[in-house]
């Protein structure tokens, strides 16, 4: 297609440009501003790629892609952020700062991806049980980001200093746990195409995450700023994801066979997921109870109750399955009954 060529040749030409830019200006004030906007033109060319794409292949496919777009969008609003503070009021961004809700959120549509029916079929209606789960993945983040940034990031005079209280930065937490669940999926998918949009997908995400990790190491270790090499850890990772989401093709086979101890493993994980969330949230309340008991309360009883009430709809599913079932089986045995 016209448009996935032009995709890919504008990625490779931006992360090319960014490079001379690097090289030559450096740090100076138009290298900083020329840098910036081009880590908002990547991920906006990544979530281009991945919109466009939507309109081909299944309703799994679809959604895959969109979602994808809307994560690659997020982060390119956060880079939106980063610009004001850097360039238009020429201060670096502070510890605790708005710009980082975007950053945050870019997380939940992935972890969308990650919910979507696992046998690559869409359920029709509302999937409350899907809306139940991304509810929950929502609560984490928005407790993680109540205690990272109002807590920690409170204690520390910079960006710098609040890295190094940290044993492990969020933000590669967060990437670890992204990676792990393409990871996972990819693994155990059951049809060549959700195997192939995982493997596409996460394939950008390692990418990013090495990225990601490059820069937050950069920053913390040498306190640098934009301007410099570290900032094509953030430009590569969404050329790649433009060039992946632009070049994929829906497979022509509709299955493959996986082996029943892979599948079996997968619908385990598929299992535990809901049960992790309010685990996680359970132990930063515990984190936050001893400064703000009142918001720890919160946050769990809003856990727990999205928990129980996606248990609820799931036994529903299960009982209206069942009965389901047993009315066909009545409906066989009258069959052969009058035969």
């Amino acid at each position: 297609m016209k448009w996935a060529r032009f995709i890919v040749v504008v990625a490779v030409a931006l992360v090319a440009a960014h490079a001379v830019i690097l090289g030559t200006l450096g740090p100076t004030p138009t290298g900083r501003l020329l840098s910036n906007l081009l880590q908002f033109a990547l991920p906006a060319l990544a979530a281009l790629a991945a919109w466009l794409r939507r309109n081909e292949g299944s309703e799994y496919g679809r959604r895959f892609w969109g979602l994808m777009a809307a994560a690659f969008a997020l982060w390119a609003a956060g880079a939106v952020g980063y610009m004001y503070y850097e360039n238009i009021l020429q201060r670096p961004i502070p510890s605790l700062s708005l710009t980082d809700i975007p950053y945050l959120s870019y997380y939940l549509p992935l972890a969308a991806v990650v919910f979507l029916w696992p046998r690559g079929e869409a359920r029709r209606g509302v999937d409350w049980v899907r809306i139940l789960d991304l509810t929950q993945v929502a609560i984490v983040l928005t407790t993680v980001y109540l205690y990272y940034f109002f807590f920690i990031a409170s204690a520390a005079s910079s960006r710098q200093a609040m890295l190094r209280l940290g044993i492990i930065n969020l933000y590669d937490l967060l990437n670890l746990l992204v990676v792990g669940g393409f990871l996972a999926r990819w693994a155990t998918a059951q049809s060549l195409e959700v195997r192939s949009l995982f493997g596409r997908m996460l394939t950008a995400l390692v990418v990013y995450a090495l990225g990601d990790g490059l820069y937050t190491f950069g920053l913390k270790e040498t306190s640098v700023g934009t301007g410099t090499w570290f900032d094509l850890g953030y430009s590569i990772p969404f050329a790649v994801a433009s060039v992946l989401a632009a070049t994929w093709r829906q497979p022509e086979a509709e299955a493959t066979i996986i082996p029943s101890a892979v599948e079996a493993a997968g619908e385990r994980l598929q299992s535990l997921l809901p049960v992790m969330a309010p685990l996680v949230v359970l132990v930063l309340a515990a984190m936050i109870a001893g400064q703000e008991f009142d918001l720890a309360l919160v946050v769990v009883g809003a856990s727990i109750l999205c928990y129980s009430a996606r248990l609820a709809f799931t036994q529903h599913l299960q009982q209206q399955a069942l009965r389901m079932q047993q009315q066909s089986e009545a409906r066989y045995r009258e069959l052969v009954e009058n035969m």
